[in-house]
């Protein structure tokens, strides 16, 4: 599949997201496979079903090491993933820009901000 298409469906996810058609829950329980054996961090874990599919979205923290220095710096990325019933992954999406939109909406809809900014606007 090409990376057009996983972006027109993750794009898709953020909308049917936005609309709350789809439900995310955020969770404490980090698998341990997602940092076990290195010093990566993951700090906010969210999952869902959609068309009998779970899905898994997470902020991976990690160590960027450059050689020539022996220095290093944090870097940030998105990994978003499909995952079976005992929460191992199946499938990760490739990096596209459309998951910082999912991201985005997964996060406004599990914050209620748009509750907050409704009662302070007088809008809701």
């Amino acid at each position: 599949m090409t990376d057009r298409k996983m972006s027109e469906a993750i794009a898709e996810l953020a909308r049917k997201t936005q609309d709350d058609e789809i439900q995310w829950i955020p969770s404490d329980d980090i698998p341990a496979h997602l940092t076990q054996g290195s010093e990566d961090v993951v700090d906010l874990v969210y999952t869902a079903e959609y068309q009998n599919k779970k899905f898994r979205i997470y902020k991976r923290r990690y160590k960027d090491y450059f050689n020539w220095n022996k220095s290093f710096r944090w870097e940030t990325m998105l990994v978003f993933e499909l995952q079976d019933n005992l929460g191992r992954p199946t499938y990760k999406f490739p990096e596209v820009s459309e998951i910082y939109a999912l991201w985005d909406a997964i996060q406004a809809q599990t914050s209620g901000v748009d509750e907050l900014v409704g009662h302070l606007t007088g809008s809701l």
